[in-house]
């Protein structure tokens, strides 16, 4: 049903798309030339004005904030996880690593190096670990 009704469809879009090509201007458009069509009218009645909108409620008064006291911050350095032993009920971890490298080009003298620090300390056994890298000179 529905394939029949597209080619309907096409077909009179075909033979109405022949009509609208025509050449005008010869006054030869079609044979049904003195048949013509009444103009369709059509206005819409004008639309009611909109009412006004209601005003906004005011917005309810933000409650003030509770002071805060500021948080001073915990330094710990990789000394103090290193040497840190536990106490009684106590269960401790600490992880600390840190890194560096440094590169230069000094007359044609390629020079780069670096290393990283590594140290875990779990309930007091402390692992750690040093590694230096490209302490030599590149030509």
């Amino acid at each position: 049903m529905a394939r029949t009704i597209l080619i309907i469809v096409s077909l009179v879009a075909a033979v109405h798309a022949g009509f609208v090509w025509t050449n005008d201007n010869e006054n030869n458009f079609s044979p049904f030339q003195h048949i013509r069509m009444p103009e369709f009218k059509f206005s819409l009645p004008p639309l009611p004005p909109m009412p006004p909108m209601p005003p906004m409620p005011p917005m309810p008064a933000m409650p003030p904030m509770p002071a805060m006291k500021p948080i001073k911050p915990i330094i710990i350095n990789p000394l103090d996880i290193e040497q840190h032993q536990p106490g009684e009920n106590e269960h401790f971890v600490g992880v600390s690593t840190s890194s560096y490298s440094h590169s230069s080009n000094i007359n044609g003298v390629e020079k780069s190096g670096g290393g990283a620090h590594y140290v875990v300390n779990v309930d007091g056994e402390v692992e750690k670990e040093v590694l230096h890298f490209g302490q030599g000179d590149k030509e």
